[in-house]
C-alpha cells in the first residue's frame, strides 16, 4: 500500500512539474526591435508682413553731359552725395522645411528717399557748385533662404540670403545752378540684380503667430535719371552703388 501511495504521489508531481519543464526548454521569444519614433521637423507654410526704416549709404552720383562742358574726367563727379532715410513695407509667403531651414519669397516697397549732391560749374570761375536733388523709390522682391536656430522660451535666432531683382525709379530730378535759376530733368526706372544678408530673431506667440525682428544689408545696384541735352541723344545722371542698411520688424502666421 505505501509504495502505491508513493507511486501515485510521483506520478501526480510528475504531471505538475511537466509544463513547466517543456516551458523552460523552450527558448526565449526574440526582443522586439526599437523603432524610433518619427522626427517631427513641423514643415508648414506660413505669410508675413514687414515694416521698417532704411538707412542708405551714400552712392556715387556722375553727371556726364559734355554740351556743359562735362566732358573732363573727373568734373561730373557729385560731391557730398546722400541719401535720406525713408520707410518701407513688405510681404511674403514661405514655407519651414524643418526646424532649421525655411525659404520665403518677399516684395517690398519703399517710400521715395531723396537723393543729394553737389555738382561743380565747369564755367562759373571760382569754383561753384550747384545743387542736384531727385527722389528715389524702389521695389524690391527677392527670394531668401535661412538658417533658423531654435532655442527655448520660443526664441528663433537667424541668418539668412536673399537674391532677387530691384527696380528703382527716379523722380523730381530738379537742381539749383549757383546764380540760384533752377531747372528739372527726366526721372527713370531701371531693373538691377538685387542681394542681401540678413540676421534676426523670430519670437513665438503662439502656434500660428510670431513676431521677427532683423537687419538686412540690401544692394540694389544703379539708378539714373535723363538729362534732355546733347547732340547725340539724351545723356544719363548716374547713382551708382545705391545700398541700405534696414531695420525691420514683421509678424508672421503659420497658414498650417
Amino acid at each position: 500500500m505505501v509504495n502505491f501511495r508513493k507511486a501515485a504521489l510521483a506520478g501526480a508531481l510528475a504531471a505538475i512539474l511537466a509544463p513547466a519543464v517543456a516551458f523552460a526548454a523552450d527558448p526565449p521569444p526574440p526582443p522586439t526591435p526599437y523603432i524610433p519614433p518619427p522626427v517631427e521637423y513641423g514643415s508648414k507654410w506660413y505669410v508675413r508682413i514687414d515694416g521698417g526704416l532704411k538707412w542708405y549709404r551714400d552712392p556715387v552720383i556722375t553727371f556726364n553731359e559734355p554740351t556743359l562742358g562735362y566732358d573732363v574726367p573727373g568734373l561730373g563727379e557729385m560731391l557730398n552725395e546722400s541719401i535720406s532715410r525713408s520707410w518701407l513695407i513688405g510681404a511674403g509667403i514661405g514655407f519651414q522645411m524643418s526646424n532649421h531651414f525655411r525659404t520665403d519669397l518677399t516684395i517690398d516697397y519703399e517710400w521715395p528717399g531723396e537723393i543729394y549732391g553737389e555738382l561743380e560749374c565747369p564755367s562759373c570761375g571760382p569754383p561753384q557748385y550747384s545743387i542736384e536733388t531727385a527722389d528715389l523709390s524702389v521695389l524690391t522682391i527677392l527670394a531668401n533662404f535661412y538658417f533658423d536656430l531654435p532655442m527655448s522660451h520660443g526664441f528663433t535666432p537667424y541668418v539668412g540670403v536673399g537674391l532677387g531683382v530691384a527696380r528703382l525709379t527716379t523722380s523730381n530730378v530738379a537742381f539749383v545752378n549757383p546764380d540760384l535759376s533752377t531747372g528739372t530733368w527726366e526721372g527713370a526706372s531701371t531693373w538691377n540684380f538685387a542681394w542681401a544678408l540678413m540676421a534676426g530673431v523670430e519670437k513665438e506667440l503662439d502656434d500660428n503667430w510670431s513676431i521677427d525682428a532683423s537687419y538686412r544689408y540690401l544692394h540694389l545696384g544703379d539708378a539714373m535719371a535723363i538729362t534732355t541735352l546733347g547732340p547725340t541723344g539724351d545723356t544719363p545722371i548716374v547713382y551708382s552703388g545705391i545700398a541700405a542698411h534696414e531695420f525691420r520688424i514683421g509678424l508672421r502666421y503659420s497658414i498650417w
